[in-house]
């Protein structure tokens, strides 16, 4: 596999890749665990380090990102797109320490989101 330069602090296995989330600047890099090679490497923006990552188990391709900042995001890791940002803030529902918190909002706006579908 190949080497990174900055520090990993986050790894997720998503069936035939690894991710892996990088802190300064925070990056999101995809490798194919077969091959052995770094697919991609995707710059996450502002929001301060990632905190938490979770792979929703019926989400294909996606992951959410629990952020420094309060921020959540949702990426495709596949496509490399954003699909939403900021979901919940500090403000709305969560500390650092709560993260069973963040996961009840997460889970919510998932039965919400595909019930409107």
């Amino acid at each position: 596999m190949p080497e990174l330069d900055s520090r990993v602090t986050r790894l997720l296995h998503l069936s035939t890749m690894m991710l892996a989330i990088t802190s300064s600047p925070p990056q999101l890099h995809v490798f194919h665990i077969p091959q052995e090679e770094l697919i991609g490497s995707l710059n996450l923006g502002e929001g301060g380090d990632v905190t938490a990552m979770l792979h929703p188990a019926t989400w294909l391709n996606k992951i959410v990102l629990g952020r420094q900042s309060g921020n959540v995001q949702i990426w495709n890791v596949r496509t490399g797109y954003s699909l939403a940002t900021n979901l919940l803030t500090k403000e709305s529902c969560f500390t650092k320490r709560s993260h069973l918190a963040v996961q009840s909002q997460l889970w919510r706006n998932h039965l919400l989101w595909t019930s409107s579908v």
